[in-house]
């Protein structure tokens, strides 16, 4: 079946489909023609394709190759016939070389063959599988890609900083609360008491960071004991944590420790950074996110933290803390202090703050024993003996 014949048959089955479907939609008054307009005009059909037909003829004119073309009259021939007839010639000329002609037409032609190859070798930059390819990727790899992945990383250190920033914020914000209470702090009689705010990193971000490495590859962190000595003392502990670059020199010291073997006699010898992480994502989305870094606020005094202090010792600093920022007039009792501190500490940590606190409300104090009376001998001191079969008691006043 032709072309024509085949595109006929076509229109002729869409026809069909049209007749049937108008059948099917009579019973309910509805007919094909009210939405589609269809007409199939064969003639004008018949006319482009003939004139398709004739363009395609005269093309084929001109590619099949005659077969005269060796002695017909060369003006006559069509282009491809011109071609294999100048081809014909040019080697009957060619046979006809002797001694040097022949080799220095051989030479032309083995060159010209030799050049065809190395052009298909040499290729283009855009070329798969050519050497200017090849050439044009190594390029990149040594002299763009460097430069670019420094550019990337310069951009990832400054997402870091803006989140270091936002954080100070915060942190601001707090301190501003801060210092609000410092001058209560300072300016009392009795000093000593502080409070001092500073970032920390979470406890757990030296394993955290670990997770990701591999400590069994060869490198900087090779070993468990060794590895993690060195991140602690040498990267986390070493870092200023309410400084900005110091943090940002952490982040380019870990990355650079981990591209680099930084063990004595290993002269930093590179290492592919992929080798010794297990997922670097991970590890990026950790050290740069700086999830692990918060605020801190330390209750001190005279310089010793609540983490050096006994449990009775901050329980006193904890009522120092109280005493000297509620200025409240109301009386306030404070029971039994020697359940936590001897004597001596009462004397030297509560008393000179209840002396202070005093002047501006009643401070009431609490014994079991009359041997804590001694360090509030200068107070007024009620005496209550043990409660009687009678329920009563009295007391005694001096």
């Amino acid at each position: 079946m032709g072309f024509n014949a085949e595109l006929i048959s076509k229109f002729e089955d869409i026809n069909k489909i049209l007749e049937k479907a108008d059948d099917e939609l009579k019973p309910l008054g509805i007919k094909i023609s009210e939405f589609i307009d269809y007409k199939f005009d064969k003639e004008s059909l018949d006319k482009e394709i003939s004139v398709v037909e004739n363009q395609l003829e005269s093309d084929l004119k001109e590619i099949v190759l005659h077969d005269d073309y060796q002695k017909a009259d060369i003006s006559t021939l069509n282009i491809q016939s011109k071609i294999k007839r100048y081809e014909h010639d040019i080697s009957i000329l060619e046979s006809q070389f002797t001694g040097e002609q022949k080799v220095y037409q051989d030479y032309l032609r083995n060159l010209a063959n030799w050049q065809v190859r190395k052009d298909e070798i040499e290729g283009s930059s855009d070329k798969n599988g050519t050497l200017n390819y090849y050439i044009a990727a190594l390029n990149f790899i040594s002299e763009d890609l460097p430069e670019k992945l420094n550019g990337l990383r310069e951009e990832r250190l400054s997402k870091t900083r803006e989140i270091f920033k936002i954080k100070s914020e915060i942190k601001e914000f707090y301190d501003d609360i801060k210092s609000e209470i410092d001058p209560v702090l300072n300016g009392s009689d009795v000093s000593g008491l502080n409070i001092v705010s500073a970032f920390y990193p979470d406890s757990d971000l030296a394993k955290n960071i670990l997770r990701n490495i591999k400590q069994n590859r060869s490198g900087t962190f090779f070993g468990v004991d060794e590895g993690s000595r060195i991140l602690d003392e040498d990267l986390i502990g070493a870092t200023d944590w309410d400084d900005g670059e110091s943090i940002t020199s952490f982040l380019c010291k870990l990355i650079d420790y981990l591209e680099c073997d930084h063990r004595e006699n290993k002269k930093e010898a590179p290492i592919f950074i992929g080798d010794v992480t297990n997922n670097r994502k991970e590890l990026y989305d950790l050290i740069f996110g700086l999830e692990y870094l918060s605020p801190h606020y330390d209750l001190r005094q005279k310089g010793k933290s609540l983490d050096q202090l006994s449990p009775g010792e901050k329980g006193a600093l904890l009522l120092v803390f109280y005493l000297v920022l509620d200025k409240e007039d109301i009386p306030l009792i404070i029971d039994q202090p020697e359940d936590n501190l001897d004597n001596n500490s009462v004397a030297t940590v509560l008393v000179p703050y209840i002396r202070d606190a005093k002047l501006n409300r009643q401070i009431i104090m609490v014994h079991i024993s009359e041997h804590s009376d001694q360090s509030f001998r200068d107070y007024p001191i009620t005496h209550f003996p043990p409660v009687s079969a009678s329920l009563s008691f009295r007391f005694l006043r001096g």
